[in-house]
């Protein structure tokens, strides 16, 4: 359940920083007419957007720390299962210290290199809406 709420912020987070760049273009145009008292509002309206999107992000973090430790505690939990059912002999070959390194630092590593691929993703995705939304939109 904590996955899909933070797919869902995550979608909401970037959706809402979608919203504020073409609002503040928006803001550009309307301070170039002189329309200071508009402008002034919609000001106002980016930036509750962004202290939400702030608080937004601040929820997404704690989400991501409690999923990333569920998925390395169970990796970790099937790591030494595995290592249990390993033949002795293949204990021979390596030393104890590179087994547990093994066990502890490659599960970090496969977790961190999909948030890394997640960020990438979104940000090609921010990337291609601005790009349709500047060139056939606007």
């Amino acid at each position: 359940m904590p996955i899909f709420f933070y797919l869902l912020l995550n979608v909401i987070y970037y959706s809402l920083w979608i919203v504020i760049i073409i609002l503040f273009a928006e803001l550009i145009s309307q301070i170039s007419y002189k329309n200071y008292d508009y402008a002034i509002r919609l000001l106002l309206f980016v930036t509750l957007i962004q202290f939400c999107n702030i608080l937004i992000y601040l929820v997404i973090s704690c989400l991501y720390n409690i999923i990333k430790k569920k998925i390395i505690q169970e990796i970790h939990i099937d790591l030494s299962q595995q290592v249990l059912k390993i033949n002795s002999k293949s204990y021979n070959n390596k030393g104890t210290g590179q087994i547990v390194q093994r066990i502890i630092n490659d599960p970090e590593i496969i977790v961190n290199l999909f948030d890394m691929l997640i960020g990438t993703i979104s940000s090609l995705l921010i990337s291609f809406i601005m790009v349709v939304y500047i060139c056939f939109l606007n």
